[in-house]
């Protein structure tokens, strides 16, 4: 229960807590966009039944617990232990839905599929209490973690690129410059990413995302 309270206001709303985790992923959003594509939005598109939102919120109530215990603990060194039912219940506080909430531990449980603990800092002792590992949850980008975690889950975000270059075509059509894409049409005609005409002269752009690699190195090396 002292978990549960730490962030609340005097008359104990869940606003206040879901505030604090809200200015403490700003900055997580827009790197999980800019390196992904995708928006990050609470009933956006889900990546094994989570949302990106969810995702990057269950990862900062982790962190959260984490560096609340380090303040009052004794030794910082010692796994923290906490009931199933409350970190289920401090996650609800943080705005996910009960079942995005036992979804989001049952996937970041360590178990036998697991590569290893980096993304995986909950660990089942007994029938309702849970282990949670204050060193990898108390992490510095929970963005690391979330994609990671959805890498390990067969996740890939293979259209960044195309998501790019429509945002650059938003972009230039919102300042009213006329641009369009110039697709390949076979090997004497290049593919261009984006053509702009803007005060008489062809501008083109060739669009490179500098986001994570969409390959799975643990299995091209099988």
């Amino acid at each position: 229960d002292r978990f549960r309270r730490k962030g609340f206001d005097e008359s104990g709303q869940a606003s206040s807590f879901q505030h604090l985790l809200a200015e403490s992923e700003e900055l997580e959003h827009f790197v999980f966009s800019e390196l992904t594509g995708k928006h990050v939005e609470a009933d956006g598109e889900a990546f094994v039944g989570l949302t990106a939102w969810e995702w990057i919120r269950g990862y900062s109530v982790l962190r959260f617990l984490t560096q609340q215990y380090f303040h009052d603990a004794e030794n910082p060194l010692d796994p923290i232990r906490i009931s199933r039912t409350g970190i289920l219940d401090v996650l609800v506080d943080a705005g996910l839905k009960p079942p995005s909430s036992e979804r989001f531990v049952q996937l970041c449980s360590f178990n036998q599929k697991s590569v290893d603990m980096h993304d995986c800092p909950i660990i089942q002792v007994g029938n309702d209490d849970l282990c949670l590992l204050p060193f990898p949850a108390n992490t510095q980008s929970v963005t690391r973690l979330v994609l990671s975690q959805l890498s390990k889950l067969g996740i890939r975000f293979d259209d960044k690129g195309t998501v790019l270059e429509d945002r650059l075509n938003r972009l230039l059509s919102l300042h009213g410059v006329r641009c369009a894409p110039n697709p390949s049409n076979g090997r004497d005609t290049p593919e261009i990413d984006q053509l702009a005409l803007w005060q008489g002269k062809l501008f083109v752009f060739e669009c490179k995302f500098y986001g994570l690699p969409s390959e799975n190195a643990r299995q091209d090396r099988k």
